[in-house]
């Protein structure tokens, strides 16, 4: 975790300072993302990517204002509203890692991507059914997309 603010989250804007900062965050632990914990301690989204959390079936995620609105984000929220996974946008405390079953972070790149462990906090989101059926889902949007525009 990593206790940032962007200031416009809404707008894909280079900030210089926090990237600078958030990877040399990364490089010393050896971290593949980090998450981004505001002054209220409220995870928002991760420095590149947005964050997704599972508790009991129920997926969290930071609500539109506080976050950068990816398109992945929006697609996975959509999929798993059809796939009758009730969708809760709400202020996350950091506390929530030690009740989640699992979260993830989407992107385009990492698409949907289980996270093993949070700080000292263990998690087996790639065995998770909820995490499991939405990269299903989200994976075969792709491949869908793709054959529709081959040519």
């Amino acid at each position: 975790m990593f206790n940032a603010l962007r200031e416009n989250p809404n707008a894909k804007v280079q900030n210089s300072g926090l990237r600078e900062r958030v990877n040399k965050a990364l490089s010393e632990s050896s971290a593949y993302e980090a998450l981004l914990v505001n002054e209220a301690g409220e995870i928002t989204e991760g420095s590149k990517s947005n964050v997704f959390f599972v508790k009991n079936n129920s997926l969290y995620t930071s609500p539109k204002q506080e976050v950068l609105l990816g398109v992945t984000r929006t697609r996975v929220i959509e999929l798993a509203r059809s796939l009758g996974i009730e969708t809760i946008e709400a202020s996350i405390h950091k506390s929530f890692l030690e009740k989640c079953d699992g979260l993830f972070i989407t992107g385009t790149s990492p698409k949907v991507l289980p996270i093993s462990n949070v700080d000292e906090f263990n998690y087996e989101s790639s065995k998770n059914e909820t995490i499991l059926s939405l990269m299903k889902a989200y994976d075969s949007l792709i491949e869908d997309y793709i054959k529709r525009h081959k040519n």
